[in-house]
């Protein structure tokens, strides 16, 4: 079935109830926008339907841009936390739930949306089809005029079948191409390339007159985002601008905090702190309190050499071993660790211990799982036959 038998068919479901009498009120408000604004052009002495399809679609577009500035907007906002997003999906690597929930935050923050890019495209959807409709019953008040060149009516498809589509398509892409946010996704890359094949097949089935609507809306839309682009090019440096100078200034901060309380040490030496680590049931194993308040940082990453309970306790989380039924039937308890959030929160030990290896060992978790064999002791066993007969054949 072809796009046009396809808007067809479609058709008598809109025709029936109130939202029929509200769809034909809408094809209808385009036939006379476009009748009067042909009158407009008759009375500057340049009569032509073509030309009138022109200024309607600037001033459908002019109306749509504020709505297109919204889903761009948040489009370059998420190309700017590309590298936060990038630094969270690090950081919780082996917990999923914990890494969409930090990035959901991020995007609420600053007010972008992934979605927001397919609402100006949804919203295209029913102008189409309605111009489509209006323009195959379209019957012009001045039929000498409904042609252009090649063409002997807007009503009709082009028929050469490749003039018309072709320059939709080329449209298209000049338009994907100046509005492209971030040529480096490939969600964008790939529309770029598919939008222009799609609408070359669909204004083959098109009347010429919604063809050229196309055009020019694609055109004009060009248009208005070359100089749209320049501006958010200075934003967009002003604000990588401002981002350094506020990483730099709370690295200074936080070496001025961490000097100041290196002084204080100084001045007034405390006795020795406690063991980091104890082993009795019901003690903290590590010791938030050996670190001064200016010393904690919930958000530091491991430093090298630095164990699973030192980087904790200097992120304020606290240690607890405790005894408990792994199993409500069962009879027996065990020992088992606990941590203390700096919230009062209590969470398991496991999840800040994936983070931790995460953190210190990347490597690690590239590594390739072990075979079945390997699993089973069996690639051990071949490997220990090995070297006995090679020692036996060197002896």
């Amino acid at each position: 079935m072809t796009v046009t038998n396809l808007l067809f068919a479609t058709t008598p479901i809109v025709g029936a109830g109130f939202f029929g009498t509200i769809w034909q009120g809408i094809k209808n408000g385009f036939v006379y926008a476009l009748e009067g604004i042909f009158d407009l052009t008759n009375a500057i002495h340049i009569p032509s339907y073509v030309l009138a399809l022109f200024i309607f679609t600037l001033i459908l577009k002019l109306l749509l841009q504020p709505l297109m500035n919204k889903q761009l907007r948040s489009t370059r906002m998420m190309q700017r936390l590309t590298p936060e997003v990038n630094e969270i999906k690090r950081r919780y690597a082996n917990d999923q739930m914990k890494q969409n929930q930090k990035v959901m935050e991020l995007y609420k923050e600053h007010n972008a949306s992934p979605t927001a890019g397919c609402l100006p495209l949804l919203l295209q959807i029913p102008i189409l089809w309605a111009l489509f409709q209006a323009l195959r019953e379209f019957t012009p008040a001045h039929p000498e005029f409904y042609k252009f060149f090649w063409i002997p009516n807007l009503s009709e498809p082009d028929p050469t079948r490749i003039v018309l589509p072709l320059l939709a398509a080329v449209a298209t892409f000049l338009q994907q191409r100046i509005s492209t946010v971030n040529a480096a996704d490939r969600t964008q890359k790939m529309m770029l390339y598919i939008f222009p094949v799609m609408f070359f097949f669909m204004v083959q089935g098109f009347p010429s007159g919604l063809g050229f609507y196309w055009i020019f809306y694609s055109l004009i839309g060009a248009a208005i985002m070359i100089p749209l682009k320049r501006k958010w090019a200075a934003e967009d440096k002003a604000f990588e601008e401002e981002q350094a100078a506020k990483k730099a200034a709370e690295a200074e901060e936080k070496r001025k905090r961490k000097a100041e309380a290196i002084e204080r040490k100084k001045k007034n030496p405390k006795k020795p702190a406690q063991p980091i680590y104890h082993t009795e049931e019901g003690d903290f194993v590590n010791d938030v309190d050996a670190f001064d308040e200016e010393e904690l940082d919930f958000d530091a990453e491991p430093e090298e050499g630095e164990d699973l309970y030192h980087w904790l306790a200097r992120r304020g989380i606290r240690v607890k071993r405790k005894k408990m039924r792994l199993h409500p039937y069962s009879t027996e308890e065990e020992v088992v660790e606990t941590c203390l959030m700096p919230d009062g929160k209590e969470v398991d030990i496991q999840s800040l211990r994936r983070e931790y290896q995460a953190l210190t060992q990347p490597a690690a978790a590239a590594q390739p799982p072990p075979d079945l064999k390997t699993l089973l002791g069996l690639g051990k066993k071949n490997q220990e036959q090995a070297e006995k007969a090679n020692n036996e054949t060197e002896g």
